[in-house]
């Protein structure tokens, strides 16, 4: 309107307008749908507000990644009911090898005979009997049975293991893709940062002449694109940060570890 410049720079702004808009109205979009399902999960009603709180977990509280594998060897549910089907394995291995072991019964009878119930010491009478089993030949039953229980312990002692390196490599990958996460919303502020002081002296210059349509609409794209990337890294931070919770078992709802031994 002012005749400082020519029509295809209306036509730019408006372009990029339009591409924001619908930007926007993705992200509209895409948090409703979000919202929505968040709240389906917990069973409350779909459009109640979410607020978001600050992690359980940090960047300073990770501490090192072998603490962070200790922790998620501890507290992940599949070693726990490894842990306990190896453990109930070997109760049968135990009962199995006691069938080998001889059977000593012992019976005591106690009883009134006669026409009258008389208590006294010629009419009650009383036995005792003691029975010795001993099954020594059952065509190999037993020892199969033992040998049965004895692989499926393997089995899952085997099982158990590799479930361990998998949490580990679960747990390393997590762990590095916080601190990746952490340094890219660090170049993203300094990016940022850079781009609001670069659109400040632009805008400046532009006020007063000395700078054209073009370099002025080029300054505030640059700065739009830094905040959207700023946030999005900041997304992906918290992201990494609910991978790691979940890989460690870190999350408050964990039950307490269970003894090893």
């Amino acid at each position: 309107k002012n005749d400082k410049a020519t029509r295809e720079i209306v036509f730019r702004a408006q372009a990029e307008l339009s591409d924001l808009q619908q930007q926007q109205a993705e992200a509209e979009r895409v948090h409703d749908r979000a919202r929505a399902y968040f709240n389906f999960l917990l069973n409350r009603p779909l459009t109640t507000p979410i607020e978001l709180g600050e992690s359980t977990v940090t960047v300073r509280q990770l501490g090192d990644l072998s603490a962070v594998q200790a922790r998620a060897q501890g507290n992940r549910d599949e070693l726990r009911q490894l842990h306990y089907t190896q453990r109930g394995l070997g109760d049968l291995v135990n009962l199995s090898k006691a069938a080998f072991l001889p059977e000593v019964l012992l019976a005591v009878d106690y009883g009134i005979e006669g026409e009258e119930y008389r208590f006294d010491s010629d009419s009650d009478f009383w036995m005792a009997s003691v029975v010795l089993k001993w099954n020594l030949f059952n065509g190999f039953q037993d020892k199969s049975q033992v040998r049965q229980y004895e692989l499926q312990r393997n089995m899952v002692q085997a099982r158990q293991e590799e479930v361990r390196k998998q949490i580990g490599i679960e747990t390393r990958n997590a762990y590095h893709s916080v601190q990746v996460a952490a340094r890219k919303i660090e170049a993203a502020a300094a990016f940022l940062e850079s781009a609001r002081a670069s659109y400040k002296i632009v805008e400046r210059k532009f006020a007063e002449g000395m700078s054209p349509q073009i370099e002025y609409l080029d300054s505030r794209t640059t700065l739009t694109n830094a905040e959207i990337n700023y946030i999005n890294v900041q997304q992906d931070y918290r992201i990494a940060l609910a991978e790691l919770e979940r890989v460690s078992g870190s999350y408050p709802f964990n039950p307490e570890r269970f003894d090893n031994e």
